[in-house]
C-alpha cells in the first residue's frame, strides 16, 4: 500500500491491516497508542472555539478545532479534557508508566487495553477515555482529509472491535449465514459477532460515529437474527460515539451551534415492533436518549465504560 504524506493517515491504513490480520494482536494496541500520540501533537496547535448549545445540549459544553481553513466535529468539552486529566489509583495515587511519568487517563486505558487490565479503571474514566481517544482522531482528520467521515468511521470501529476482542479473547465475525435455500447461503452482514461458546449468547455489536437516519438498521438486523436464531441467541449491542451535531449555516461563527440528533420516539417504536436490542452504549450519553432507561418499553442506554463491569451479567 503506498505512503500517504500525513503519519496519521499512514499510521489509520498500518491500523485496518494489522486489524484484518488479527483483531485480538497486542499490535493493534501498539498502532492505537501511535496514532493516540500523533493526534494529540496534531491537535496542539489548532484553535478551540466554543459552540452555543442547541435541542438537547443544554448543560453540555462543546467546543471545536480550527485551523482557519477547516474546522472539527463538535466535542464535548467536559468529556475530552476529563480523558486527557491524570489518572488515578483506587486510593487516589498518581498513576505513572515506567519512565515515572504520571499518565492521563486516556494513556492509563491504552496501557491497561494492552495488558489485559481494562477493569482497572472505572466505567466513567474509561468512558472519557475511550472519548478523547476517538475524537483526537476524528477532529485531526476532519482537518487533515477530505473523506474524513468514513475515515472517522472505520477507525472507531476498528478501534472498538479491537476493544471488544481483547476483552472478550474472541475474535469477531462480520456475517453471519441464516439458513440454506435452493442451494445458496442467505448471509446476514453485520459489524461484529462475538461467538462466547456452545450454549451461550452471542454479541452482537453494531458500532457507529452516530446513528442519525440509519439508526432503524441496527433493529432490522436484530430482528432478522431473531427469525433466524430465535430471540436471545443474539443480544444487540449498539456502540457509538454521540450524536451531537453542528450547525454551522450561519456565516457568523458566533452563532455556530450543537444540537443532539436523536429520534427517541422512533427508537420506542422500533423496540416495540421490530425487535429488542440489549443496550445502547455510547461514549458521549445524549441527553435524550438517556432519558430511554426510565420508559416503557425500557431501552437501557448506557456509559460504554459500563459494560466491561456488566457483561457477563448480560448472559443471564
Amino acid at each position: 500500500m503506498p505512503k500517504t504524506k500525513h503519519p496519521i493517515l499512514n499510521e489509520y491504513n498500518l491500523l485496518k491491516e494489522s486489524f484484518n490480520k488479527n483483531p485480538l494482536a497486542s499490535a493493534v494496541t501498539d498502532i492505537i497508542i501511535n496514532i493516540h500520540n500523533e493526534c494529540q501533537n496534531e491537535l496542539k496547535s489548532k484553535q478551540k472555539y466554543i459552540l452555543k448549545p442547541g435541542n438537547g445540549t443544554i448543560g453540555k459544553t462543546y467546543f471545536y478545532f480550527s485551523d482557519d481553513k477547516k474546522h472539527s466535529r463538535p466535542v464535548n468539552q467536559a468529556l475530552f479534557e476529563d480523558g486527557h486529566q491524570p489518572a488515578t489509583d483506587s486510593s487516589g495515587n498518581p498513576v505513572k508508566n515506567q519512565e515515572g511519568l504520571t499518565m492521563t487517563k486516556a494513556d492509563c486505558f491504552l496501557h491497561n487495553l494492552k495488558n489485559n487490565t481494562i477493569k482497572a479503571q472505572s466505567a466513567d474514566d474509561i468512558t472519557s477515555a475511550l472519548y478523547a481517544i476517538s475524537m483526537e482522531f476524528c477532529c485531526s482528520t476532519d482537518l487533515i482529509a477530505s473523506n474524513s467521515q468514513k475515515i472517522c468511521g472505520t477507525y472507531f470501529e476498528k478501534l472498538i472491535g479491537h476493544i471488544y476482542s481483547r476483552h472478550l479473547n474472541v475474535a469477531p465475525s462480520s456475517t453471519q449465514y441464516a439458513c440454506e435455500l435452493d442451494s445458496t447461503s442467505i448471509k446476514i452482514p453485520t459489524d461484529f459477532i462475538f461467538n462466547l461458546g456452545a450454549n451461550m449468547p452471542k454479541f452482537d455489536v453494531p458500532v457507529k460515529t452516530s446513528t442519525r437516519e440509519r439508526c432503524v438498521e441496527v433493529w432490522a438486523q436484530q430482528r432478522i437474527l431473531d427469525g433466524a436464531y430465535g430471540a436471545g441467541r443474539f443480544l444487540g449491542l449498539l456502540t457509538c460515539i454521540s450524536e451531537a451535531k453542528m450547525n454551522s449555516e450561519s456565516k457568523d461563527h458566533s452563532k455556530w451551534k450543537v444540537d443532539d440528533v436523536c429520534v427517541p420516539n422512533q427508537w420506542i417504536n422500533y423496540q416495540l415492533f421490530i425487535a429488542q436490542i440489549k443496550r445502547a452504549y455510547y461514549l458521549d450519553v445524549p441527553n435524550r436518549y438517556d432519558q430511554l432507561n426510565n420508559s416503557f418499553p425500557r431501552i437501557h442506554v448506557k456509559k460504554f465504560g459500563e459494560f466491561f463491569f456488566e457483561w457477563e451479567d448480560l448472559l443471564d
